[in-house]
């Protein structure tokens, strides 16, 4: 893959302080560990980061005015479950977030993108649980 084919993500990151190691990352599901890596995969076919693919997923991280409730009702309306995890259990298994786009987006860097990496971030999220906020539209 020629990365100067893709779009590097660093003209995307917000500079504003990162989220402490308690905020909740949250990710609509359900999750599986094909479903990661084919996310990740698609990621790279758009975005570069350093100058290399960028295997990544999209998450948000509770932040503020962005609380749990917020974040389903407003950005994961369209998803029947959830899980989360916190920012520490992330950066422990040594993950990276970048804050990506607009709050409460960031994008979870997985290294190389394999099953391997995309088992080992599902292993920092609890269970799916249900959105009760799950609607058919806006």
């Amino acid at each position: 893959m020629r990365t100067d084919d893709l779009q590097p993500i660093e003209a995307h990151i917000r500079g504003d302080d990162p989220p402490p190691h308690s905020a909740l990352v949250v990710r609509g599901g359900p999750l599986h560990t094909d479903n990661i890596a084919q996310h990740a995969a698609r990621q790279a076919r758009e975005f570069s980061y350093q100058s290399e693919p960028m295997y990544s997923v999209s998450v948000d991280v509770t932040s503020g005015a962005w609380t749990l409730e917020r974040i389903l009702s407003e950005r994961l309306w369209s998803r029947s479950t959830f899980a989360t995890g916190s920012v520490g259990a992330l950066r422990k298994r040594g993950f990276l977030l970048l804050g990506t786009h607009s709050q409460p987006h960031f994008d979870v860097i997985l290294g190389n993108g394999d099953l391997e990496a995309a088992a080992t971030l599902l292993s920092t999220f609890g269970p799916d649980e249900a959105n009760p906020f799950k609607r058919r539209r806006r």
